[in-house]
């Protein structure tokens, strides 16, 4: 279960373009990690999202913070693929998303 004890280390990456890693910390072991980078002017993209399952509500928490301590010029979140795992879906719905994007694969074959 996470406390008081989480404590959280915020990091800028490249001085090019913004870039932020979060490690969420608990009883001097990580237990959580992710990692994102400005898209656009106006959005950050959230690239990889990792945490221990067996810490309660590991995974909530760090997707919490790191969305609170972007810089305010961010008003869109991309929480990339959920490749369809339930899961992940349910997670990505619960922020209720302004835009879901459709994808689709085209797959390309020579004609002999």
């Amino acid at each position: 279960m996470l406390g008081a004890a989480f404590v959280f280390l915020m990091k800028d990456e490249m001085p090019l373009r913004l870039q932020k890693t979060l490690l969420g910390f608990t009883s001097g072991v990580m237990v959580a990690f992710t990692y994102g980078s400005a898209v656009t002017t106006d959005t950050f993209d959230v690239c990889v999202e990792k945490a221990d399952r067996h810490v309660e509500g590991a995974f909530a928490i760090i997707n919490q913070q790191f969305a609170e301590h972007l810089p305010d010029q961010y008003v869109y979140l991309n929480r990339e693929e959920d490749m369809g795992i339930p899961g992940l879906r349910q997670a990505k719905l619960s922020y209720h998303p302004e835009i879901l994007l459709t994808y689709n694969v085209v797959h390309i074959t020579k004609n002999d």
